[in-house]
């Protein structure tokens, strides 16, 4: 009986590297997601200021709404990035189940064998297109972060915001 559970439970070492993969998503993903939030509501209560503002002040809150939309449409394509990410990950662990489940069922049907071994190799390209992702994802989450601080600088040395991102 071992001989038939050992190879079923093999892609599950994949499962907890996966799940762990998608833990780690899914909290940077809300994370990404209160980050939108936080800029639409920053963006919202410069808008309202704006009203009662002089003219002078007003092109200030005006450039500062201008960036924040641009900062928010930045982090909503990284959001698009993370949930990618999550996509094939979760994608990886459900081929994965899906192997251990024809591994099991080969005992049966052998000629399932040579399924189980595609969907092994799906799963690892699932994964493999995920962590590829993740990498992407780490590139572009410093831009809100550089955009805001390059803003802060201009602001200080008093040039003006910018209202685009700079292009790299």
């Amino acid at each position: 009986m071992l001989e038939v559970i050992q190879p079923i439970l093999a892609p599950a070492v994949m499962f907890s590297a996966g799940g762990l993969l998608c833990l780690s998503q899914f909290a940077r993903f809300n994370a990404v997601i209160g980050q939108v939030r936080a800029f639409d509501r920053e963006r919202l209560a410069t808008l309202w200021e704006m009203d009662s503002a002089d003219p002078e002040r007003r092109q200030l809150l005006d450039q500062r709404a201008s960036g924040l939309e641009t900062q928010s449409e930045g982090v909503l394509a990284h959001a698009a990035i993370v949930r990618n990410a999550l996509r094939f990950l979760v994608g990886g662990i459900l081929l994965m189940v899906l192997c251990s489940l024809a591994v099991g069922a080969s005992f049966i049907l052998a000629p399932l064998s040579a399924v189980a071994v595609g969907l092994f190799i799906l799963g690892l390209i699932s994964t493999f297109v995920g962590l590829c992702l993740v990498f992407s994802e780490l590139r572009v989450s410093m831009k809100p972060l550089e955009f805001e601080h390059e803003n802060l600088k201009r602001l200080r040395r008093g040039e003006g915001l910018l209202v685009q991102f700079p292009i790299d």
